[in-house]
């Protein structure tokens, strides 16, 4: 620098501008107010795709009440076609040995049947299904047995079950019926824990106890119903 030359301040360079403070506060407070923008929209992007989300959640939940539905009533028109196949004779009849009592019971052709006497034969159980019979099941639509029990002692634990004096907490329902001329106690509900939708009918025969019974009232109700108008049994 010359010594002889006043001292100047440099100008900034042309097109550039310094920001004064409270330009700067202005700056910051706009950028602040679209960033909160932003925000809320993010906001209400999130709760439109979560309230269309809980949209198809119930759409999906109501459609498949309507399949269970759908599939119930299917199940119901099966089961009575099958009910008045028995009734039209479409079905073969199983008939016990002479001392296991002799008793007749009607089961529909298609269905398997599995029977098991014990060592000489004087009582008998079995139990048929629409397919293979595993007799290992929880769960059977036919089984019948004649058991080497009075009547009384047959039906102990079910009369247990269905004395609860409140119809609403009451698990087993009881009544009166009559099978083949016999008459007899049917029982309707949660015969065990394994079997929460059951009816079981017990008929005396002598000194022991004849037993039929459907483990699925939702599925075979129908057919049961008819097969038990059709057992043949020996007083």
């Amino acid at each position: 620098m010359d010594p002889q030359q006043p001292y100047t301040q440099t100008p900034p360079p042309t097109g550039e501008h310094t920001k004064t403070p409270s330009e700067k506060v202005k700056f910051y407070h706009t950028l602040l107010i679209v960033l909160g923008s932003v925000t809320v929209i993010l906001l209400i992007l999130v709760l439109v795709f979560a309230g269309r989300a809980f949209i198809n959640a119930g759409q999906l939940d109501e459609a498949n009440q309507k399949g269970q539905a759908a599939g119930a009533e299917a199940q119901k028109i099966a089961d009575e076609q099958a009910a008045a196949k028995l009734a039209g004779g479409d079905v073969r009849t199983y008939t016990s040995p002479d001392n296991a009592g002799n008793f007749k019971v009607d089961i529909p052709k298609s269905w398997s049947l599995a029977v098991t006497p014990d060592a000489n034969g004087s009582t008998i159980e079995g139990f048929s299904m629409p397919d293979f019979v595993n007799t290992k099941l929880d769960q059977f639509a036919l089984r019948f047995a004649l058991k080497n029990q009075n009547l009384e002692a047959a039906r102990k634990s079910l009369d247990a079950l269905a004395k609860e004096p409140d119809p609403k907490k009451r698990k087993v329902n009881k009544e009166d019926v009559t099978v083949s001329g016999i008459k007899g106690v049917r029982y309707t509900g949660a015969l065990s824990t394994k079997i929460p939708s059951g009816t079981a009918i017990l008929i005396p025969i002598r000194d022991k106890t004849f037993v039929i019974q459907t483990d699925d009232n939702t599925k075979y109700l129908s057919v049961y119903n008819s097969i038990v108008e059709n057992v043949r049994l020996n007083p």
